[in-house]
């Protein structure tokens, strides 16, 4: 696929991803942003369709990103150890699963930046050889 085609498709998926969670998640939070809220759209009672997509398409979102950074970046392993190295074969719900985890097991940094959690989920439990 074309860089350009990447670069289209990724800021549909973000697009999607924000203006779908963006009514689901400020009903949660004010700071939709943090861990909390994300743990709470992607896990909550009242989730639906709506909070799915956001979640999932969040993080699909960041692996396409990583995705074309990495190509066209002259430290490419040095990103992709900043992000983690998602093995093949490893769908979005397997991530979401791993983040989720993350997020439960450390309550103390739900204020936190949701990249930032998102991100160290992903490098733990996928690190880089």
């Amino acid at each position: 696929m074309a860089a350009g085609m990447q670069v289209i498709r990724l800021a549909a998926v973000l697009f999607f991803a924000l203006v779908a969670g963006d009514s689901h998640v400020g009903r949660a939070q004010d700071n939709y942003d943090t861990g909390a809220a994300w743990l709470e759209l992607c896990t909550g009672a009242d989730m639906g369709t709506t909070g799915k997509f956001a979640c999932f398409g969040y993080f699909k979102a960041v692996d396409h990103f990583a995705q074309l950074l990495a190509r066209g970046h002259p430290n490419a392993v040095e990103l992709r150890k900043t992000i983690g190295c998602i093995p093949q074969g490893v769908d979005v719900g397997q991530v979401t699963a791993v983040v989720v985890k993350h997020l439960r097991e450390h309550p103390e940094r739900l204020h936190l930046p949701f990249i930032e959690l998102l991100l160290e989920a992903q490098r733990k439990a996928f690190p880089c050889p």
